[in-house]
């Protein structure tokens, strides 16, 4: 509970992790934004574009070192070296909040989008370079199509999929869907063996419905979370005052709490 679980899968790895293992992502987020808040603070905006990039650029470098140190899983986890993902959000934010909003990055946002997915297919081939620069590409990546996304023509093919009612109802459990399905997993081995028998010797069967049932329970648990403890908590926002800009032409129109004010949001 002191968002520093990444610190200990650091120095014991990954075998010392518990049912609350991937923790560890979550106080690389929170130990980024005791940090961040001020970094905005301080920084005038033309200036703030800067200590984004210095970051990616950093946080690469990190896990570079770190990797030819000796420290594969320190550099997954620590968050010196994870924080890109995280900055490449602050930079979109920033971006969208311009006078030109996305504008004018998002006819690059596509091409630069197949360059990186290309890229990435290569880096497959080696799991080191795959964890130390693949994770700089794969930020990269997914805030390219963030910008494509946000950018879309309303109306079209990508504007609908990505604002389908489908997707929007995972997208407002996915923080609950992530925290509850990680100790579903250390029940998963008795659970399928024990109670669900072999269909001509195959255990196949039984993953099958351990996994439908699985989904159901993460489902189910995360609707409960957002009535009981999320929506509780995003009722009070109308105790402070907001100030909204209209949104750019073209912009995917998303819910007021779906962009943070300039930090970004691994939500």
């Amino acid at each position: 509970w002191t968002y520093l679980y990444n610190v200990k899968v650091a120095a014991a790895g990954f075998t010392s992790s518990s049912a609350l293992g991937h923790f560890w992502s979550l106080a690389v987020e929170e130990q980024f934004y005791l940090i961040w808040p001020i970094v905005v603070l301080y920084l005038a905006r033309r200036h703030l574009f800067g200590a984004c990039w210095a970051a990616v650029v950093a946080a690469l470098f990190c896990r570079i070192g770190l990797h030819l140190a000796g420290y594969a899983g320190a550099a997954t986890v620590l968050t010196p070296a994870r924080m890109d993902a995280l900055a490449i959000g602050g930079l979109i934010a920033l971006a969208v909040r311009g006078p030109h909003g996305l504008e004018a990055i998002a006819r690059w946002a596509a091409p630069v989008a197949g360059v990186l997915a290309l890229l990435l297919v290569g880096l497959l081939a080696s799991n080191t370079a795959l964890t130390s620069v693949g994770y700089t590409v794969v930020a990269l990546l997914c805030g390219a199509i963030l910008i494509h996304v946000l950018t879309a023509s309303p109306g079209g093919v990508t504007s609908k999929f990505f604002a389908s009612p489908t997707l929007r109802f995972f997208g407002r459990n996915s923080y609950a869907l992530y925290v509850l399905h990680h100790p579903l997993l250390w029940f998963r081995p008795p659970f399928s063996v024990r109670f669900v028998p072999t269909v001509f010797g195959s255990h196949l069967p039984a993953y099958i419905l351990w996994l439908a049932i699985a989904i159901g329970a993460c489902v189910a648990m995360a609707l409960l979370s957002w009535h009981v403890v999320e929506k509780q908590f995003l009722k009070l926002k109308k105790l402070f005052p907001y100030q909204y800009k209209k949104t750019q032409p073209g912009l995917l129109a998303l819910p007021s709490t779906s962009l943070p004010p300039v930090a970004p949001t691994m939500s």
